[in-house]
């Protein structure tokens, strides 16, 4: 997911993120939620799934752009259920960093590939 917030709508979008995992959204991050900011949540398939599940049930009271994405929903042909938690961050930086990053960049209008600072110039 930090992948997804810092390089793909930060550097490539122009847009400021604030990654957390869900361990942290309690101290301090869920002080940031509104009807007007955009949530993404990965729900995940390990020991923290609960913590995920938390992090859901507030942001649905206090925002109206929750966006989920539930690792159980994804069908993982020939992976076998005790390795699904394994493959799962991959699967979901694939969706993210490929589809979701694309199909971002066409809704607002601005290309993946400009940079504000970065090789802009010598630094």
């Amino acid at each position: 997911m930090a992948l997804f917030s810092m390089c793909i709508l930060e550097e490539m979008q122009w847009v400021r993120t604030r990654p957390v995992t869900s361990a942290e959204f309690f101290h301090g991050a869920l002080e940031l939620i509104d009807d007007t900011l955009p949530v993404f949540l990965v729900k995940g398939e390990d020991e923290y799934r609960p913590l995920d599940e938390c992090v859901e049930r507030f942001a649905q009271k206090h925002t109206n752009k929750l966006e989920v994405f539930d690792m159980k929903d994804f069908v993982f042909e020939g992976i076998d259920d005790d390795l699904r938690r394994i493959c799962a961050p991959m699967i979901v930086t694939s969706i993210l960093t490929d589809c979701l990053a694309t199909l971002y960049s066409l809704n607002i209008g601005h290309d993946l590939d400009s940079r504000r600072y970065y090789r802009q110039f010598a630094y």
